[in-house]
């Protein structure tokens, strides 16, 4: 009787506890999902919205000035070919350089669908095809260069041409004036050079002004496309900050730090080598993916929402941004340039990148329900 009791009692505690057990799991399924679905749809689009304003169309904008500033030297350049016009001209195209980096990190939308994006971004130009263009007797107009692939036109063929003073680079610390002797630019055998130049000014203006235009307006389809795709939006943009993070650390940091020496005999091998102003298209990629996910102002961007949601990850999150940013920014001179003094300090900024790719795959992408569809370079 005592051994029923001691039964009868289990059972009933046990089944007692059923119910308690069962709304227990119902209310931890229910906060899940609460989390889960935290960052609404409103909020989603004020992202995507305030990404257009605040983001996109400033950054295009920009990219507009400066192509038009470019324009204008390259103008002033072939009518007087000297030292001084020169590097007023490579001065903007540096400046459009800057402008193009900050928006690399979101490329969506017209740039692409334009097919202008490689005009911008694509860096691998081959000597051989801009050599065939300067022997040819055709006249340099727009049909001319849209007919010229990617490995000849755009911002880096402009860079060869701005930059190919047949100079070593071996242990340049700052950049030096070019004796007009050297420079092929001022030449006075060389206006078919000039004029090249300045045709792929005038290119790049042009399509920086159809990109901006396609942007602009509320009712822009570009910017409608963008919000509208809600999640979709969400999901490029936190594939692409992860993309642009990792192949500027492994890239255009880690790669240049396990080149042999000197380093000076694989500028071409090197994003932003001819110029030496590697150290300025880092800092700029670094400064665009932070403005992306802060955005300027007090406006809901990808860290507001993700504070409202998460502050303990937000606040983490934001301190790697500006780790990273910390780390690249006191760099006194291009990357290739500071070898092998300040190896260590390139690495640093490496390491530093790798952390914040890595909080951005797994606490952001997991906050905003993101799938990361990006494949990695090193398989992480």
């Amino acid at each position: 009787m005592k051994n029923w009791n001691k039964s009868s009692r289990a059972a009933t505690i046990t089944a007692l506890s059923l119910p308690v057990l069962l709304f227990c799991c119902l209310l931890v399924s229910s906060l899940s999902q609460t989390r889960n679905s935290a960052v609404t749809e409103i909020d989603r689009r004020r992202i995507l919205g305030n990404l257009a304003d605040h983001f996109i169309l400033p950054g295009y904008r920009k990219m507009v000035k400066s192509t038009n500033t470019l324009l204008s030297r390259a103008k002033s350049f072939e009518k007087q070919p000297n030292q001084e016009n020169l590097e007023s001209f490579r001065s903007a195209w540096t400046e459009l350089m800057i402008a193009a980096r900050r928006m690399q990190c979101l490329q969506t939308g017209p740039i692409v669908n334009l097919e202008y994006d490689s005009s911008f971004y694509y860096w691998r130009v081959l000597p051989s095809r801009i050599g065939q263009v300067l022997k040819r007797n055709s006249k340099l107009d727009q049909d001319e260069i849209e007919d010229l692939g990617s490995t000849s036109k755009g911002l880096f063929a402009l860079e060869f041409l701005l930059y190919n003073d047949g100079r070593s680079q071996l242990n340049r610390r700052q950049p030096l004036p070019n004796p007009p002797s050297v420079n092929p630019m001022l030449g006075p055998e060389e206006s078919r050079r000039r004029q090249y130049a300045t045709a792929l000014a005038k290119d790049l203006h042009r399509k920086a002004i159809d990109i901006y235009f396609a942007w602009s307006g509320k009712k822009s389809k570009a910017r409608t496309e963008f919000i509208e795709s809600d999640q979709q939006s969400i999901e490029l943009i936190v594939n692409q900050l992860v993309q642009t993070i990792e192949e500027t650390a492994n890239l255009r940091l880690k790669f240049i730090t396990d080149m042999p020496q000197p380093i000076s005999r694989q500028l071409d091998r090197i994003e932003n080598g001819k110029s030496s102003t590697s150290h300025l298209s880092v800092q700029a990629i670094m400064i665009g993916v932070d403005e992306l996910f802060h955005l300027p102002g007090q406006v809901a961007s990808l860290h507001q929402v993700l504070k409202k949601q998460n502050p303990a990850i937000a606040d983490r999150l934001s301190q790697e941004f500006q780790d990273s940013l910390d780390k690249i920014n006191p760099f006194p001179r291009s990357i290739e340039l500071m070898l092998p003094d300040l190896r260590e300090e390139v690495l640093v900024a490496y390491e530093s990148c790798r952390v914040l790719e890595v909080a951005i795959k797994n606490d952001l992408a997991e906050e905003f329900d993101v799938v990361i569809t990006f494949s990695s370079l090193d398989g992480d």
